[in-house]
């Protein structure tokens, strides 16, 4: 054999013993080699079988190493493709369940079964809103469904005894929800409602005995998987969705299919399992990328066999050829580090989105929780404010008979502390509402100095006697066209949010003086847009702020305060409120040298609006005119009863849209005005004004709410003309909401 023949037999047979991993392999090889030269003739026709033969025993070995690492990076793949879906059916479980905190809040702060059998109904309906999914709320006292909403389509489980049910798994968790604490979810359940989802149940401590002693919320499973997007499938995969025994759930594929990949999702209660595997199998995943390596490994093969030539013949060819292939591979490699790079950014991306999406599901469900308590409070606070004013009205009127004494000058300083007290419930009301974005403003044009003057006594109170308050206020201040209520929130939370600055003590300025931001200005600078603007500006000597909590300042739920010392939204809540009029909020703070807030209202060059005062005779007999009044809450009811009777009209009082429907039906004479308030259980307000107007044509209608918000829903009922009475509200401005509704042509 030809010194050439030798070495490149030599090399080559050297390259598959080093494929094969056994350097025994190489040395057979080499004296196979050696033999071809010394050894007999038919030793020499032999050697290319053998060579042959390790040649494929090597290429087969490599060939299922190779398809086992693809299976395993197709099952990672599978894995990270499936990640992001098993994620959002745990969010969109949690997210659901979150009902549950609110029906918790709600039953711990019941004080009988009374408030249960009328609020529940209300709160369901609320929870239930933007809930898609959620089957039906639950209360159980002793292992029984004593209330549950919607009865509509769910009457099977009224009364459903789950502890002697049919179903051995739904006992069972019911006995194991007497003995935790946590949310117990039971699954597969077929429901009393039709079809199958899944039961999440938690136990409440009352210390009323009658009241309900755990809350449920059942939910459909199809309704998680179509948040997912995956309702219908994965595209190229076979998926299935499995509770804790493994049993499948939902819509998905009926069968599992074999070797699946698992991947686990979160719940309260343990974890439910998303397994995957490729349509078609695992071999008909792999096949086109392990024949094209196959392919490569064959083209790899003869490259080398011409590689060792090109080393034999052409040494310094060789040389340079490795050269350039080494600067090509830490160019891919390079180019691998951008895309791994490109990979982790992607992720981080992912995850920031994941983080958003929780947090605006969190403000989702506090905005709507806030909404809910604001629009409660906003009831009670009418009957506080509504019979408040009344007594005061008999302390007057007995003091005007009597004489004045200083046992009825107490009362009547007692009287308006409560008023006064009740007017600063109002604003912490309204608060909640413009944070939950149910408050629909009502601008009008204002002169920023009397709206300071008449909240100056307020303010002072809010502050204590530690902080000293100076007032400033131009003589010469345009008008600014906002919301009263709104500007008196943004004052009094700034004051308050001063306050909390210098907890030894220390002043507030609060200065208002026009200002025109001209193109280049400071101002301009930090986003104010050019224009003429009324500046308050709120200075205080408190510790100030460092740079990274001035950064975060008016995020919404940020606070450095203590727990129990502050919400975090006072702040955000004046951004907002600014921001929304087109007006801006700039603040400059060192530690130690104190915090300047500065807020910049448009100006607004049309004349302040005065309401007209309530005149002190009506335009009619009132004796003449009667008032059907429709309000479910009885405090509320019983106030407008006793305004307008001793205003001398005649009142038909109904606790329910049905109820004054029917009373209208039964009364023979005429009714000239109907009082209802807009959210009720069953017939709500403006169907009952619907179908007053067309039993009774021509009658005036005069609609109450708690949600200022319900005006942008009226549209075009009563031509345009609707009147809402926002709660809460004084006997004064009921009175005049009353006449001015009647007089209307």
């Amino acid at each position: 054999m030809p010194r050439a023949g030798l070495a490149v037999s030599l090399w080559s047979r050297y390259a598959l013993a080093r494929l094969a991993g056994h350097f025994p392999v190489f040395y057979f090889f080499i004296g196979v080699t050696i033999s071809e030269r010394k050894a007999p003739e038919s030793l020499n026709r032999l050697a290319p079988l053998g060579a042959a033969l390790t040649t494929l025993a090597v290429g087969y070995g490599v060939d299922l190493w190779t398809r086992g690492r693809l299976v395993e990076s197709k099952r990672e793949d599978i894995q990270l493709r499936l990640a992001p879906y098993a994620n959002s059916i745990s969010v969109g479980l949690r997210r659901r369940l979150e009902r549950l905190n609110g029906l918790k809040g709600f039953v711990e702060n019941a004080r009988s079964v009374d408030d249960v059998n009328r609020d529940f109904p209300v709160l369901a309906e609320g929870l239930l809103q933007g809930a898609s999914g959620v089957r039906a709320l639950e209360l159980l006292k002793n292992g029984k469904v004593r209330w549950v909403y919607p009865l509509k389509g769910n009457e099977k489980a009224l009364n459903l005894d789950l502890l002697h049910g049919e179903q051995a798994v739904v006992t069972e968790d019911v006995r194991r929800l007497d003995q935790t604490d946590s949310i117990v979810i039971t699954v597969p359940v077929t429901l009393a409602q039709g079809g199958v989802g899944l039961v999440a149940r938690e136990r409440l401590h009352t210390t009323n005995p009658s009241l309900p002693d755990a809350v449920t919320v059942v939910v459909d499973v199809d309704s998680l998987l179509s948040v997912a997007g995956m309702l219908n499938g994965v595209p190229a995969l076979d998926v299935s969705l499995l509770d804790r025994s493994g049993a499948r759930m939902g819509s998905l594929l009926a069968t599992i299919p074999p070797d699946p990949v698992h991947v686990d999702v979160a719940t309260p209660d343990g974890h439910f399992t998303l397994i995957g595997s490729p349509t078609g199998g695992w071999n008909a995943a792999v096949a086109a990328s392990l024949l094209a390596f196959r392919g490569a490994g064959l083209v790899i093969i003869l490259l080398f066999a011409g590689l060792v030539f090109l080393i034999l013949d052409k040494q310094s060819s060789l040389t340079a050829a490795v050269e350039a292939r080494t600067r090509e591979l830490q160019l891919a490699n390079a180019e691998l580090g951008r895309e791994v790079q490109v990979r982790l950014d992607a992720e981080a991306a992912l995850r920031r989105q994941e983080e958003q999406l929780l947090h605006a599901q969190k403000m989702e469900a506090v905005g709507t929780l806030a909404g809910g308590i604001a629009h409660d409070f906003n009831n009670v606070l009418t009957a506080i404010i509504g019979f408040g004013g009344l007594a005061l009205d008999r302390t007057n009127e007995f003091a005007e008979a009597r004489g004045e004494s200083e046992e009825i000058g107490g009362i009547r300083q007692d009287i308006e502390e409560i008023l006064r007290a009740s007017q600063h419930a109002v604003v912490v009301t309204n608060q909640l509402l413009a944070f939950s974005r149910k408050q629909v403003a009502r601008p009008e044009a204002l002169e920023v100095g009397s709206v300071v003057r008449d909240i100056e006594g307020l303010l002072q109170r809010l502050i204590g006697e530690r902080v000293r308050l100076e007032t400033r206020m131009a003589g010469d201040l345009p008008n600014v066209f906002v919301d009263r209520s709104q500007l008196t929130q943004v004052i009094v939370n700034m004051a308050v949010n001063a306050r909390d600055a210098m907890p030894e003590g220390g002043s507030i300025a609060i200065d208002a003086t026009r200002k025109l931001v001209r193109e280049g200005s400071w101002r301009a600078a930090r986003g104010v847009p050019v224009g003429d603007y009324v500046e308050i500006k709120f200075a205080d000597t408190g510790h100030g702020m460092p740079p990274d909590v001035l950064a975060r300042v008016f995020e919404p739920f940020y606070t450095t305060k203590g727990l129990g010392k502050g919400t975090g939204l006072g702040l955000s809540t004046v951004y907002g409120i600014i921001g929304r009029i087109g007006g801006r909020v700039l603040v400059d703070s060192e530690e130690g040298r104190g915090t300047v807030f500065r807020v910049l209202l448009p100006q607004h060059h049309a004349e302040a609006v005065v309401d007209a005062p309530v005149p002190d005779t009506l335009a009619h007999d009132p004796r003449s005119e009667t008032i059907l009044l429709a309000e479910d809450e009885p405090a509320v009811r019983q106030l407008a009863m006793r305004v307008l009777s001793r205003l001398g009209f005649q009142v038909i009082a109904a606790s329910s849209g049905e109820e004054a429907i029917a009373l209208s039906s039964a009364h023979p004479g005429r009714v000239d005005l109907l009082l209802t308030d807009l959210v009720m259980p069953g017939v709500n307000g403006r169907v009952t004004a619907e179908r007053l107007q067309a039993q009774r044509p021509g009658l005036r209608v005069l609609l109450m709410s708690g949600y200022s918000e319900e005006t942008a829903k009226l549209g075009d009922f009563d031509g345009g003309r609707a009147t809402l009475l926002s709660k809460p509200f004084t006997p004064d401005l009921l009175a005049r909401r009353v006449r001015e509704v009647l007089d209307r042509a």
